[in-house]
């Protein structure tokens, strides 16, 4: 899991919240946006590999041959734009630090990797949604 979330999400953390000094109280802040900010960039990974295995599956549902995968790659920047945002408070945008990647530790990047598993040829090899799920 993320370094630190059980901690920071655990009701001791905000224990005696009103006697502490301000500059705990905006490092308290300062901690969980950068928190935040890592799981924020495992799931936008974790999205762009779920577009992708979409993407590959209505592929060959169309009739695209399994083993050519040129036209996947030539839409990969299609497939991965930005689509917007849904509902929901808009945040102030930011750019993800190595130290927050870092946070974020490899086991939540081999999940967000495990629904786009791949062999040597480039071939998917395994899915974890369902074409029910895409249409």
């Amino acid at each position: 899991m993320i370094p630190d979330l059980d901690r920071v999400t655990s009701p001791e953390y905000l224990a005696n919240l009103l006697t502490r000094p301000i500059s705990e109280i905006r490092a308290m802040r300062a901690e969980g946006q950068s928190i935040e900010n890592g799981m924020s960039y495992v799931r936008r990974v974790a999205q762009g590999r779920i577009d992708i295995v979409a993407a590959e599956m209505l592929r060959r549902r169309d009739g695209g041959d399994p083993a050519d995968l040129s036209d996947l790659v030539a839409r990969l920047p299609d497939i991965l734009a930005d689509r917007g945002r849904g509902a929901g408070p808009i945040r102030a945008p930011h750019d993800v630090t190595v130290d927050e990647r870092a946070r974020c530790d490899d086991a939540h990047l081999h999940t967000a990797s495990a629904c786009c598993d791949q062999s040597g040829d480039g071939q998917v090899v395994r899915y974890e949604i369902s074409v029910g799920e895409v249409d």
